[in-house]
């Protein structure tokens, strides 16, 4: 065997080592071929036999030879029956359990000791869990009777009557945090008829509503403010407080900015003039071959605009 032990004969947990085997793992290293107990047969190499790490060829983590029986064992409602030949996709079998409602269920040895399976399901949604919601209301929904339907994760539906005369299927859980209200009607129907009108939000008074609509459906409502200018304005944007005024409420809060007497380029302001753009009002100059230009402070001032426009016409207007 050279400088490799013979662990010919040995015994490690349910493993005992048959024979050398001819294959190798990655890194050079020997592999063992053994037999379990169970009568299968499997490949370990020296570190793992010695370390404790194979003790089996898996039987001990997957199969009935495991020696844990839980039968008879009870676990909440749950009284187990026998371990069934079915196994989860992660190779672990599944026992079969009676109910206390009468029901069977079949749920792994995990799921009974750490408590996470307690009942069929009836605990948490069936007929038997003593939860009747028969004649209660949750906002539109009258609930008129429980079914022996269930969705696709086992829990059962009620049947409602919605205040429109339709009816709908759904669970407790859905009806008890509100995620239903109705039978659809709420979402199909318009808007619940809300009037801003006359009401006031910060500097605008609602007016009326409009048929026109934001990119989003929204329907706009006209207001006017304080400055007698006019906005059309969602009700979300109102009741949010997003919107306060037609703008001027921004504009009044920017630092004021004199230019008068300034010059940029070719021209001098003379004034503010009463005309505006993009709602900014705009500065009267006078260039300097007698022509006159009215201009934003941010034209002036990024030099995009130098002159009345002689300056593009050419020399011979200048």
């Amino acid at each position: 065997m050279g400088r490799y032990p013979d662990l010919t004969g040995q015994t490690f947990g349910r493993l005992t080592v048959l024979e050398k085997s001819d294959q190798k793992a990655k890194g050079g290293y020997l592999f063992w071929r053994c037999r379990c107990e169970c009568g299968s047969e499997k490949l370990a190499t020296t570190s793992r036999l010695k370390g404790g790490r194979a003790k089996s060829c898996g039987c001990l983590r997957r199969g009935p030879r495991s020696g844990v029986d839980l039968t008879g064992q009870i676990f909440g409602r749950l009284t187990v029956l026998k371990k069934s030949d079915q196994q989860t996709t992660g190779g672990h079998y599944l026992w079969r359990c009676r109910c206390a409602c009468g029901s069977e269920t079949l749920t792994t040895t995990f799921s009974l000791k750490k408590g996470s399976s307690k009942s069929c399901g009836c605990l948490r949604c069936g007929p038997r869990s003593g939860t009747d919601l028969t004649g209660q209301i949750f906002d539109r929904l009258t609930v008129l009777e429980k079914t022996t339907q269930q969705n696709e994760y086992g829990n059962y539906l009620w049947r409602c009557r919605c205040v429109c005369g339709g009816e709908k299927m759904t669970t407790a859980f859905i009806l008890k945090k509100g995620l239903v209200k109705s039978c659809g009607c709420l979402r199909r129907e318009p808007r619940r008829a809300v009037d801003l009108t006359g009401q006031t939000f910060d500097r605008l008074t609602v007016l009326e509503k409009t048929t026109q609509q934001n990119e989003y459906g929204c329907y706009l409502w006209r207001c006017r403010c304080v400055c007698g200018g006019e906005k059309l304005v969602t009700s979300g944007n109102l009741n949010s407080g997003n919107t306060k005024s037609c703008g001027c409420l921004q504009r009044e809060l920017r630092p004021v900015v004199d230019l008068t007497g300034q010059t940029f380029g070719r021209l001098t302001v003379l004034k503010r003039s009463d005309h505006k753009e993009y709602g900014a009002y705009l500065w009267l100059c006078r260039c300097v071959c007698g022509g006159e230009k009215r201009a934003s402070t941010s034209n002036l001032k990024l030099g995009f605009v130098r002159s009345c426009g002689c300056l593009r016409r050419g020399p011979h207007h200048l």
